[in-house]
């Protein structure tokens, strides 16, 4: 068939079913004088006046009922809002599944045609070559016996050949080789009645390389009802294609990374729990089935509260936090320790959590095992010396009252005798007192709290200056005191007595003749600060940071009196009231040592 009788100024419209406009020609535009904008959104029942929507709605119930081209006389609307008499041929077009319209309009003022056959034999083949031409399909006409009699520009372009040479092909040389077998009984199956599904196929383009298509063929038949050609419309599948194999490649990654990991994974819906997809590890790690896993939620697994866990998936969702220590539940009701890394993952619209777990129980086990081995190893160095320092303070005594005891045997100096007698019980107290301050000492370190209630802590500083006095009166200190008649504080008086004590007896010891004792009290909105200061000789800095150490004297040679628990003792009493107690050396202008103790008022209970 010649090309050159296709070439008409025929208006062509191209619509679905229902009437909505695809596609038109160039000449549409001209002759009614509409834009491409225009068109977008109008149907062909918009083109048309009121009077003769009803008979193009009777006449495409016919086209569509019959599949028969039907010609319609009616008028279209100019964009000028004129009115142009026309001739339709409306020709139904079945794509695959989908049903197309395409209308053929020509003007009749000039040669109006009034036959419906004269019609058809003037103008359709015309029309439907300007369909033919401007499908961005590839459309193919064949023979029966698989010889290319037409195809469209769109059809040599799609395979890189011109069309006189595509006219001289048989399908064997644009199909792939490996799928020549399937091919050949097309025609036979056709001509038989049957309706062929859409199929896919591989082209070999000239450069030879391989273009995926999905084929659409149907048997054009004539009036009478005989086979003429067949008619393959060719539709370029290359980019699904490659979006397919992205998809199975992303598919293949996904397997890798998720089901096929050796670390137990799980997705979850962060605002309900619920676990929509598990890993084999994960089957296998948690004793759960695939479909039981699908039936339970996070909560089911966690051993914390239902709320605990909605407070940790909300931390994880929102960045708040990736890591997290758990504890599990098993199928076998087993209860492991995990370590969990846990972060939001989006698929489409939707947030999931991606959690990876860890079963870390034996490594904690491990641990703890090795932690207590630590504390046990430090507990025995601790004793250990701690027995040290308690025998060298028990060395002294022992051996004074010895050789005291000796000499009292021998009886060679009577007139010494009530002096070493006073020398063995002042020795025999001093290790009393150092008993009881070590019974003191594992007291207070065995207890977490003390029984505290309401007191005046001015009564308990007097009380103890009471004792404290006469013991360094020799001393000739002057105590100045800087508190109130009444200070209430919360306390357990004979603890904080103790503390009080050791702390003064200690400023006391220290301060030089005719020295000064500085007490002070300071109240605040929830706690009182008591500072005592002393005007002796400051702490070596070698010997301040272990002041508090159990048993530690500056004093090597242990010539002073004490045994190096006082202070330790004060300052865990002191933490038992919910207090701090610090020492440090005073600035040089005022010189000494101050203790700083902090004690809460009743009004914080």
């Amino acid at each position: 068939m010649p090309h050159d009788m296709f070439t008409t100024d025929v208006c062509v419209i191209s619509a679905t079913q229902d009437g909505q406009i695809t596609h038109v020609n160039n000449s549409f535009y001209s002759l009614f004088g509409y834009t491409a904008q225009d068109i977008s959104s109008l149907t062909l029942r918009q083109l048309l006046p009121p009077d003769d929507v009803t008979t193009f709605d009777d006449a495409l119930n016919t086209i569509l009922f019959n599949q028969q081209p039907e010609q319609l006389h009616v008028s279209v609307i100019h964009q000028t809002g004129k009115s142009v008499t026309t001739d339709w041929l409306i020709i139904p077009i079945q794509h695959g599944t989908e049903q197309l319209l395409t209308c053929c309009i020509q003007r009749n003022e000039q040669n109006p045609i009034q036959d419906r056959q004269s019609f058809l034999n003037h103008d359709v083949a015309a029309k439907y070559q300007a369909l033919f031409e401007q499908s961005n399909d590839a459309i193919f006409m064949l023979s029966l016996d698989n010889r290319y009699l037409d195809l469209n520009q769109r059809a040599a372009d799609l395979l890189g050949y011109d069309r006189e040479t595509m006219l001289s092909f048989t399908t064997e040389h644009i199909v792939n080789p490996k799928q020549q077998s399937h091919m050949f009984n097309t025609g036979a199956r056709l001509l038989n009645g049957e309706i062929i599904a859409p199929y896919e196929r591989e082209f070999i383009h000239a450069n030879g390389s391989i273009i995926p298509v999905e084929i659409n063929v149907e048997l054009v038949r004539d009036e009478h009802n005989q086979p003429l050609y067949i008619q393959s419309i060719a539709r370029d599948i290359s980019e699904r294609k490659a979006y397919e194999k992205r998809l199975r490649e992303n598919e293949k990654r996904y397997r890798s990374m998720f089901q096929d990991n050796r670390a137990v994974k799980l997705l979850i819906n962060p605002y309900t729990g619920q676990i929509i997809e598990v890993n084999q590890a994960a089957i296998d790690f948690y004793g759960y089935s695939f479909e039981q896993f699908r039936t339970l939620t996070i909560q089911t697994i966690n051993v914390l509260s239902e709320d605990e866990v909605k407070t940790e998936m909300h931390a994880a969702v929102f960045g708040e936090q990736r890591f997290f220590q758990f504890q599990h539940r098993l199928a076998s009701g087993e209860i492991r320790d995990v370590d969990v890394f846990s972060g939001p993952i989006m698929f489409g619209d939707v947030t999931y959590l991606y959690s990876i777990v860890f079963d870390v129980t034996e490594l904690r086990k491990a641990r703890e095992a090795k932690l207590q081995l630590r504390i046990e190893q430090e507990r025995r160095k601790l004793v250990e010396e701690f027995i040290k320092d308690a025998t060298h303070e028990f060395r002294t005594p022992l051996s004074i009252i010895n050789t005291n005891m000796y000499l009292i045997d021998k009886n060679n100096a009577p007139e010494k005798l009530p002096k070493r007698i006073a020398q063995v019980t002042e020795q025999i107290q001093a290790m009393t007192r150092l008993v009881d301050m070590l019974t003191m000492t594992v007291r207070i370190d065995s207890i977490s709290a003390l029984n505290l209630c309401e007191g005046n802590l001015t009564f308990v500083i007097e009380t103890v200056l009471q004792n404290l006095e006469p013991k360094y009166a020799a001393q000739n200190i002057i105590i100045v005191k800087e508190y109130p008649p009444q200070t209430m504080i919360i306390l357990q008086e004979d603890d904080l007595f103790l503390a009080l004590y050791e702390v003064l007896d200690n400023a006391f010891r220290f301060a030089p003749m005719n020295g000064t004792i500085t007490i002070q009290v300071k109240e605040h909105p929830t706690k009182i600060t008591l500072t005592i200061h002393n005007n002796g000789e400051p702490i070596a800095n070698d010997d301040l940071p272990h002041i508090f150490d159990k048993l530690y004297r500056a004093d090597e040679a242990h010539t002073t009196r004490g045994f190096g628990l006082g202070l330790s003792i004060a300052k865990r009493i002191i933490e038992l009231h919910h207090g701090s107690m610090v020492i440090e050396n005073t600035p040089l202008e005022q010189g000494g040592v101050t203790t700083t103790i902090e004690l809460l008022k009743p009004t914080t209970t």
